[in-house]
């Protein structure tokens, strides 16, 4: 009951290490592969080695903070191998108390007939209560937090420097080499204020942990009037999906505007959201639902 409460949170809070969907889901299905199964696997052998007896313990307290897998795994273990870890803890006290061991503490003996000590399961229930209430508030901070604002207000100091001294310069009109079309459309946006949609030069540059900052969108405009149907073409990685992604808030522009109905939505995105509507490229519809019910639920939602 208490591991989905802490899983959720704590999967929604690793994606925001990467940049691509794709590599967040590979990177949060191979974290809860190692942290439940194979890491839970070790420490329960460290446990039970004399030599590796205190590194054990000493892991599985850290871990079952970190990864709420591993305590659940963890708890599993504890119930199918109890007898067993009591035995060899014995044996590993008993030598400790003797002096013939040379550890500088002793380890606690395990319980086999107390689940709720802290040893126990109980250690594992507390960690996914302390686990959920963590992350969610984590889950908030991160999914509030107004990064672009915070980016403006570092703008010029050290930290920033430190922060984004890797991001590539925007380049200037002779690099990016740019079309007539393009230029004119460039000047029709920052002239006119009066668009139903209005994008000013957006750039959006991912920052990825260890590595480059990858460059979505270099300087994109364009402007969509009342009543006009508007087309985005442009190849596989051109940055449509994170140029229509701004569209809704889901991406925070590095640098430019975006404009819904003469608002940015950036500041004021809460006004003009129930004037949204957006369909991704993958099927959103329920199989139990029909025509009028999609209808009503959508409308429901905004």
């Amino acid at each position: 009951m208490l591991y989905p409460w802490a899983i959720v949170p704590y999967s929604y809070c690793t994606t925001f290490l990467f940049s691509q969907e794709s590599t967040a889901q590979t990177f949060t299905i191979y974290l809860h592969f190692l942290g439940s199964g194979i890491a839970g696997m070790i420490i329960f052998a460290l446990r039970m080695v004399p030599q590796t007896a205190l590194w054990g313990d000493d892991l599985m307290a850290s871990m079952r903070y970190i990864c709420p897998s591993f305590t659940v795994c963890n708890a599993i273990i504890w119930g199918g191998t109890r007898g067993l870890m009591r035995q060899l803890r014995d044996a590993q006290v008993d030598e400790a108390e003797a002096g013939r061991t040379g550890w500088e503490r002793i380890p606690d003996r395990i319980d086999d007939q107390s689940p709720w000590l802290m040893n126990n399961v109980g250690g594992d229930m507390l960690a996914l209560i302390l686990g959920a209430v963590g992350w969610w508030a984590a889950f908030v901070i991160l999914d509030r937090v107004p990064w672009s604002r915070i980016e403006a207000e570092l703008e010029g100091t050290w930290l920033e420097q430190w922060l984004v001294r890797r991001y590539p310069q925007p380049r200037s009109d002779e690099e990016l080499e740019l079309d007539d079309d393009v230029i004119a459309e460039e000047t029709r946006v920052q002239e006119c204020e009066d668009h139903s949609v209005c994008v000013n030069r957006f750039r959006k540059v991912y920052a990825v942990p260890m590595s480059a900052p990858i460059l979505a969108v270099e300087r994109a405009s364009f402007a969509v009037n009342d009543g006009e149907c508007f087309a985005l073409l442009g190849v596989n990685g051109a940055g449509k999906t994170t140029t229509f992604k701004s569209l809704t808030n889901a991406v925070e522009p590095t640098s430019g505007e975006i404009g819904i109905l003469g608002r940015n939505i950036s500041r004021d995105f809460n006004l003009v959201r129930h004037r949204i509507g957006y369909c991704p490229q993958h099927n959103c519809n329920f199989k139990s639902l029909n025509v009028y019910e999609h209808l009503k639920f959508y409308a429901f939602v905004k």
